[in-house]
């Protein structure tokens, strides 16, 4: 059974629930990925299930602003687990793959991977504004002709339409906000989505 997402901890709960059960046996795990484009929804809507007298501005939390899924996306990405990792299992003269992140632990990633029905979780993957998406202090080279092509091939999905709307992800917000507290929670959340935040 998987937890709501409105049950704190949920996440952690359910990869514990699939180990015990023998469908995870490796410290890296390959998530298949949905690209969610910059496709703008109404005020009403992108505010809707936030929890009761909530101080956030619906519109900084991705998971609240974009709801328009584009695609399943080519490439996965990686959750590993570090506990069960040694540091001898981190080599320090190995580039790292941000959709492979440890090559001699993680699988190497393929449509295979990505499959829905292969994969344990799935990972939500939000494109955002231009101004998001080229933020100052990102691993990609900021604002380089690459980074720009690629952001203007994602806007170009939003253009042609999406495959429909994901709000699934909504509940975690309550969760998180039941699970530390709503002043914890204020001060960790703070800065979350605005640009130029430090």
């Amino acid at each position: 059974n998987v937890p709501p997402l409105s049950q704190p901890g949920s996440i952690l709960s359910f990869l514990k629930q699939e180990q015990k059960n023998n469908k995870i046996s490796s410290p890296c795990m390959t998530m298949a990925r949905y690209q969610f484009n910059a496709r703008e929804s109404t005020p009403d809507q992108i505010s809707s299930r936030l929890p009761t007298g909530s101080w956030m501005d619906p519109k900084s939390l991705f998971s609240f602003r974009w709801r328009y899924v584009a695609k399943l996306c080519s490439y996965g990405k990686n959750i590993i687990n570090v506990a069960a990792l040694s540091y001898d299992d981190l080599p320090e003269d190995q580039t790292y793959w941000t959709h492979r992140n440890i090559p001699a632990i993680c699988p190497r990633t393929s449509r295979s991977f990505t499959n829905e029905g292969n994969s344990v979780l799935l990972a939500n993957h939000y494109l955002g504004t231009w101004e998001q998406y080229s933020r100052a202090g990102d691993a990609r080279e900021a604002h380089s002709p690459r980074m720009k092509r690629t952001f203007d091939r994602l806007q170009e999905q939003k253009r042609l339409g999406s495959t429909g709307v994901q709000d699934n992800i909504r509940p975690w917000l309550q969760g998180f906000v039941d699970s530390v507290g709503e002043e914890e929670a204020k001060r960790l959340l703070e800065g979350a989505g605005v640009v130029g935040y430090e």
